[in-house]
């Protein structure tokens, strides 16, 4: 491990600490109580969940959207992607986790780029839907980055699909989908997937799926430093 990336832990579980347990701070020794490792525990505040998932670029959160672009392994290790790829989708060249399009920067630069928009447009989606699931704020970030156009219609699918009690994934899936929809036309606006809904459904399931892997992978490896950031 780098100095910088050493660091770059430091600082992130030194903010959440700072959180709970005010200063000083002592790291490694201070205990969450009530400990949970249910995955589906609501967020309401925004800071410490950004932090966590997105405080940089080998954060869980950055990961689980690198593994539904196919940037990442569940591990963090950067694929042949990562460097650069063709978009399947509209045949532009990507790179970095997030497979940005802007090819004036690095995949390096990229990423934090990009991992700076999450954030902001993450925290503000946690202050409008309160006391969702890792999942769901995860999907929502994920969205944010596949499909910038679909992303602001998203919170109120959710809302909406989440009153018909389906599984989790099947709910967030569907309510990616219905977010693809135009409004005002009522027409499916998913040019990257030849506007059918069926191909579309299929991906949004195979990223979600991806995420729901990495939340639970985290559950079984990191269960207190997940707590803490998903604390109600």
């Amino acid at each position: 491990m780098s100095l910088n990336t050493a660091a770059s832990f430091f600082t992130l579980f030194h903010t959440i600490a700072r959180v709970f347990f005010g200063d000083p701070v002592i790291p490694n020794t201070a205990k969450p109580a009530n400990l949970s490792t249910n995955v589906s525990n609501p967020i309401t505040l925004a800071e410490p969940f950004t932090d966590f998932w997105f405080g940089q670029v080998d954060a869980p959160g950055t990961i689980a959207i690198g593994m539904a672009e196919g940037t990442r392994t569940i591990d963090g290790v950067r694929t042949s992607a990562w460097y650069g790829h063709t978009d399947p989708g509209n045949a532009n060249y990507n790179v970095g986790t997030f497979s940005s399009q802007n090819t004036t920067l690095s995949p390096e630069l990229a990423d934090d780029q990009e991992l700076q928009r999450i954030r902001e447009k993450l925290s503000i989606f946690i202050q409008d839907q309160p006391n969702l699931s890792p999942l769901e704020y995860l999907s929502a970030a994920d969205l944010s980055i596949q499909a910038r156009g679909a992303f602001p219609a998203f919170g109120q699918h959710l809302k909406a699909v989440r009153q018909r009690n389906l599984k989790p994934v099947a709910t967030i899936v569907e309510a990616r989908v219905r977010s693809f929809y135009n409004p005002l036309s009522g027409q499916l606006e998913a040019a990257g997937f030849d506007n059918n809904e069926a191909v579309l459904r299929s991906d949004q399931l195979r990223r979600t799926r991806a995420l729901e892997h990495k939340v639970r992978y985290i559950k079984l490896n990191m269960p207190e430093a997940m707590t803490i950031a998903n604390r109600r």
